[in-house]
């Protein structure tokens, strides 16, 4: 078992601090893989090779199992590339990020609404990230309590506990009578308001094709006036947010559609 993160900051009681990541892209990461494999890289080693190698040592193996953590801070689409479609079959990937960045998974674990009661521990872990020690102390069955008014919804608690912190009344105001779907609406939103004008238009062409014909790279493209790098950027962007789904048939054919 390879365990492994990119995480590159922590936030702590000083606010957001640098941490010294196992990996930060495919380089760093086929690194450290070769040294937890025994290998003994050279120095001057480019990743080509160093792929090869671990490709081939990993293969000796019966199993394996790479535990990779927060890919969401990973930038490198040569290591996503890497772990998706370079690995032997006798390798599997468990990995973790706020946003999905694997295509060819074999079970994705998507986080929805929790239980009450773990809803109400992570209000208590997300009131101590924003500094509301006093409020992280409220007794477990009271945070149980916002947690259901929050429909135990991950992304709402992170959300509340970000909230109370910048205005206090929001903790006795509550969201008010909020249902689930605005709740969902609001996350999305949020998703929306920090895409560049490039990936509106991209998703703005892939909803006025929805309906009239596939949404491939090309029509995409031809509709948005986006193409080449920001294109594809934009999609993945996307497809990593979750607003845009890709479906890739077995001629190898992708289209992309609003989830």
């Amino acid at each position: 078992i390879y365990s492994g993160s990119a995480k590159q900051t922590l936030l702590g009681p000083g606010g957001a601090q640098q941490t010294d990541p196992v990996f930060i892209d495919l380089q760093s990461f086929l690194t450290d893989l070769a040294a937890w494999l025994g290998i003994n890289p050279q120095p001057e080693s480019t990743s080509e090779n160093l792929a090869k190698v671990c490709i081939a040592e990993l293969r000796k193996y019966p199993k394996a199992l790479l535990f990779v953590d927060n890919l969401e801070t990973v930038e490198d689409r040569s290591l996503l590339d890497f772990l998706d479609n370079k690995l032997p079959t006798n390798v599997w990937v468990v990995a973790t990020g706020r946003v999905h960045k694997i295509r060819n998974f074999v079970y994705p674990k998507e986080l929805r609404e929790m239980d009450p009661h773990d809803g109400a521990r992570l209000l208590r872990h997300e009131l101590k990230r924003q500094g509301l020690h006093a409020l992280s102390s409220t007794e477990i069955g009271q945070l149980r309590e916002k947690a259901i008014g929050l429909y135990s919804h991950p992304l709402a608690i992170r959300w509340f506990a970000w909230a109370c912190k910048s205005d206090a009344s929001v903790w006795e105001r509550g969201i008010g009578n909020v249902n689930e779907r605005e709740l969902e609406s609001f996350c999305v939103a949020h998703t929306l308001g920090n895409v560049d004008i490039e990936t509106q238009k991209v998703l703005g062409a892939i909803l006025a094709i929805s309906g009239v014909a596939d949404a491939t790279a090309q029509c995409i493209q031809y509709t948005s006036g986006v193409g080449g790098l920001g294109l594809e950027r934009s999609l993945w962007e996307l497809e990593c947010s979750g607003l845009v789904s890709a479906v890739t048939d077995d001629n190898g054919n992708t289209t992309y559609s609003v989830a």
